[in-house]
Formats: structure tokens, sequence, C-alpha cells
């Protein structure tokens, strides 16, 4: 009898446990990085508001640039190569390195 008191104990302290660990876990893994990435969008947009002749807002900046994140890999002019080639010249300026 007391055996069996004795482990439903536990088990209650292990889902009590769990419970705690658990909500631990959602907020390192879940909220504290988004909490960190809106605050970095927010300073950003306060800077940008303050000081707008230098830098655009978060929004802003996202408009500029929606053509080059939908269409990485197009070439746009003579002077400005494609992602891809962007990326590959970078990978040969590594290898050459080492």
């Amino acid at each position: 009898m007391f055996q069996i008191n004795l482990a439903a104990i536990v088990a209650v302290g292990r889902q009590a446990a769990w419970r705690k660990t658990k909500l631990v876990i959602i907020r390192d893994i879940i909220f504290v990085p988004i909490q960190g990435k809106l605050e970095i969008i927010l300073r950003w947009w306060v800077v940008a508001l303050t000081n707008h002749e230098v830098m655009l807002t978060s929004l802003g900046t996202l408009v500029a640039n929606l053509d080059y994140i939908l269409h990485p890999f197009d070439r746009r002019e003579l002077s400005h190569s494609g992602f891809e080639e962007l990326l590959l010249t970078s990978l040969q300026r590594v290898l050459v390195g080492f």
C-alpha cells in the first residue's frame, strides 16, 4: 500500500516538473527569439524615423528590395550579376584563400 502511494507521488512530481520545464523550453525556444527580432526591428524603425534622410524603415527596405527577394538569380544589368554568380565568385575566393 505504501509503495503504490509513493509511486503516485513520484508520478505527480514528474508531471509538475515537466510542466515547469515545458514552459521554460517554450519560453527559451519560441518567445525569446521572437522578442529579440521584434526589438531589433523596433530599434531600426525608431532610428530610421529619426534619421529618415539616411536610412529607410524596415518596411521601406522590404519594398525596395522585393524584386531581389522574389527573383534572386535574375541578371538585372551588365554591372549587376545575379545572386548565383555572386555566390560562386565568393566561394571561389574562399577556396583560393585556403
